[in-house]
């Protein structure tokens, strides 16, 4: 099998080669480069691991309502498949073992944007989370560009058991066209880049190219795609055949996961593990000891990559000639989250408008259909969910629901801020609304800017998952900096030297996402600025407690991290002499305020 495989069955609907697909591709005006490919292709395509691997993390939020997942490739290399549905196959969640060609989750679409499947692959030798601040890509050092990779892969279906396969060699610089006959002069159907590869299905006599007037064609197949391409510019090599083996996929039965062990016996040790859907090849079939249901004794002898192992074969079920056993309807279970604080509504279609059907409460479990868009609700998003509970469907909003991922741990800076000592707003800065200086008068003035905040949670919450921090605390600096964007003039504010809610300053930064003050890109810039002042300030400080750590970084964004020297006079220099307590008082109150509950962290 190849190194990699491309993620769908056939090509995407444009080229990801060229901007603002691409790789490298310019973002905000120049700010920032493309850290990924975006593959195009229809909204719900199914998407395939590259290659067998673990998933390490995800679902998680990504980009305005899709979700994202990072496995880990046994070659070592990590992989984010992003903008991608919530829901996901039965079994698909962190630690879950996948096979190369395993469907691992479906394309999502953003409102009227392309759905696409946006893809980032990484070395494997960097540490921490994926999105990071310190370079133009905003992302781990480590990260590389997946394009001659994507070109290299081969669709799974051009892999067969016997043929030959076709690489693009190095006489080719630019792109070796495929053409509908065996002639210079026939039309273009597709073009393979340099080390793509394609399943060659026979060579031909056709007309003359260069150079010395050659006339050895093949034709040639990739992604469901034939034509016929020069054969000076592919190397060829006959793929093995392989007849000693079936493969097998681990079927509906199991709800988890099936262990492999070192013996056929249920009480031998487990080598490792695999997911539903996981494909193997069976080595043989043996009698072993009785395992449920029925004490059945039929196991088998399985590979899967370089691990082997005996598995139970009641979980198995055998491909035959390449033809899939019989499709199980795959359900998935989805349960109310901690967003919701008194019920969810199922309604009749995927609108807030339609009828109310049923409701759910927090921490129901049900079964999830099917992810479709709809209607905008709350937060801007679109995403919904068909869902049926004791024997009743409808569509519920799928921010509130939790699906194959484990309740989200509170996170440590989360965990610190309902400690944060605050005194609240100073008189200076409770003067803008007339107000009495303290913490009801940052609550007051947090109340203001509510309905601005609730406009935007989504892009907070998204930002704030990349980077570890509250999102509270986010929508807390952007009221604190511009009134969530109510007192700036074309987005700038500071005399025109910062730009956004959240005021990204240009004497000291590059201001990114220029074309909204609200923007994604404008408020993952900032969020990153605030992140290395979380760092910054622990180090400066080792021996101080978080609260203080994440105040203290309040006030660095504002003042510097030379501002902050003390732990009850850091505030002194900022302006108004009240940063860090006032936003920290604005981001207590947003954590917990009834209609922000997609702040709120699960506890």
């Amino acid at each position: 099998m190849a190194e990699f495989i491309f993620p769908f069955r056939a090509p995407p609907s444009d080229n990801y080669h060229t901007p603002p697909r691409a790789f490298g591709a310019r973002r905000s005006g120049g700010e920032r480069k493309h850290a990924g490919c975006d593959l195009y292709a229809p909204e719900g395509t199914e998407i395939m691991a590259m290659a067998d691997g673990i998933v390490i993390k995800g679902p998680y939020d990504f980009y305005r309502g899709t979700y994202a997942l990072e496995v880990k490739h046994d070659n070592g290399m990590v992989i984010r498949y992003g903008e991608i549905k919530q829901r996901l196959p039965r079994g698909i969640q962190s630690g879950a073992r996948v096979s190369q060609g395993q469907i691992i989750g479906y394309v999502a679409k953003i409102g009227r944007l392309h759905p696409m499947l946006h893809l980032e692959m990484y070395q494997g030798t960097g540490n921490g989370r994926l999105t990071q601040s310190g370079n133009i890509y905003r992302r781990r050092a480590d990260l590389v560009n997946p394009t001659s990779y994507l070109d290299a892969a081969p669709f799974i279906d051009d892999i067969e058991l016997e043929g030959k396969q076709g690489k693009v060699n190095s006489h080719v610089t630019r792109g070796l066209n495929v053409r509908r006959e065996a002639l210079t002069t026939a039309d273009v159907v597709f073009t393979l880049s340099p080390g793509a590869t394609c399943r060659v299905l026979e060579e031909v006599i056709g007309g003359s190219y260069p150079p010395d007037n050659q006339n050895k064609w093949y034709k040639v197949q990739r992604g469901g795609q034939k034509g016929f391409a020069a054969a000076y510019y592919l190397n060829v090599e006959e793929i093995p055949v392989i007849t000693d083996t079936e493969k097998g996929r681990v079927n509906h039965h199991v709800a988890t996961v099936l262990n492999v062990r070192s013996q056929p016996s249920t009480s031998s040790t487990i080598l490792f593990e695999l997911s539903p859907r996981s494909t193997c090849q069976v080595l043989e079939e043996v009698i072993g000891g009785p395992y449920p249901p029925g004490n059945q004794t039929k196991w088998y002898r399985i590979k899967h990559g370089r691990q082997e192992g005996f598995a139970a074969a009641y979980y198995i079920d055998l491909e035959t000639n390449g033809e899939q056993p019989p499709s199980v309807e795959d359900t998935v279970e989805g349960r109310v989250n901690h967003r919701v604080t008194t019920v969810l509504n199922v309604r009749s279609q995927a609108s807030t408008s339609s009828t109310i059907e049923f409701t759910l409460s927090p921490g129901n479990v049900f079964k999830v259909l099917e992810q479709v868009s709809g209607d905008t609700y709350e937060f801007g998003r679109t995403d919904w969910l068909k869902v049926e509970y004791n024997g009743q469907q409808g569509f519920a909003a799928a921010y509130y629901v939790n699906i194959n991922e484990e309740s989200k741990p509170v996170t440590r800076w989360e965990r610190a801020l309902p400690d944060v000592p605050t005194t609240g707003a100073s008189a200076q800065t409770a003067g803008q609304d007339n107000l009495l200086p303290g913490i009801q008068a940052s609550r007051q003035m947090a109340e203001t800017d509510l309905s601005r905040v609730k406009a935007i949670a989504d892009t907070f919450c998204t930002a704030a998952s990349k980077f570890g921090v509250p999102a509270a605390v986010l929508a807390a600096i952007a009221s604190r900096e511009s009134r969530c964007g109510n007192v700036l003039l074309n987005g700038w504010g500071d005399n025109g030297n910062a730009f956004g809610v959240m005021q990204v300053d240009k004497r000291y930064h590059q201001p990114e996402g220029l074309t909204e003050p609200t923007s994604l890109e404008h408020i993952e810039q900032a969020t990153g600025i605030l992140a290395s002042y979380l760092e910054e300030v622990e180090k400066k400080h080792p021996d101080w407690e978080d609260p203080f750590i994440l105040k203290g970084a309040a006030v660095a964004y504002n003042s510097g991290v030379s501002n902050v020297r003390t732990k009850t006079g850091m505030d002194i220099g900022t302006t108004g002499n009240d940063y860090g307590s006032d936003v920290m008082a604005r981001a207590q109150y947003y954590a917990n305020h009834s209609q922000l509950s997609v702040f709120r962290a699960e506890r």
